[in-house]
């Protein structure tokens, strides 16, 4: 799964590969099993995605999340990372937690951010934004 380029999903992302019922989750999977990458998210992402299964008591899906993340690479939010996140809602109106997915990715060097939500897709021109939509890079 690893190679030299570096991607970020965010929890939107990574929700694409554990909901089967996504309309994005068979492309998802696939580009994950066919792109050499070193794929990347970190607790901040872990949180976002346990909160449903946690809150439904449903320990399957508990397990399929953590068995995902478990096969990536988990960054740390160190305080550069914060403080370039309060750069980014200060300068773009980020929320909070897309300022901290969107700053860990850059500081740790991912050349690619995959997500699906349309407000980060335009916001920082340091990193090529990736979804797993059919219309492929932005």
């Amino acid at each position: 799964m690893g190679s030299g380029l570096r991607a970020y999903l965010d929890s939107s992302a990574v929700l694409d590969l554990i909901d089967t019922g996504s309309l994005r989750h068979d492309r998802a999977k696939n580009v994950l099993a066919t792109e050499p990458r070193t794929w990347c998210t970190s607790d901040l992402v872990r949180l976002e995605c346990l909160v449903r299964p946690l809150r439904e008591k449903n320990d399957a899906a508990e397990s399929a999340v953590k068995e995902v993340l478990g096969q990536m690479e988990s960054l740390p939010l160190t305080t550069p990372v914060f403080d370039l996140a309060a750069s980014f809602r200060a300068e773009q109106g980020l929320r909070t937690p897309d300022a901290i997915h969107l700053a860990a990715a850059i500081l740790y060097s991912c050349a690619e951010f995959w997500t699906n939500d349309e407000k980060l897709l335009r916001a920082s021109a340091a990193i090529v934004f990736r979804s797993f939509n059919e219309d492929g890079p932005h």
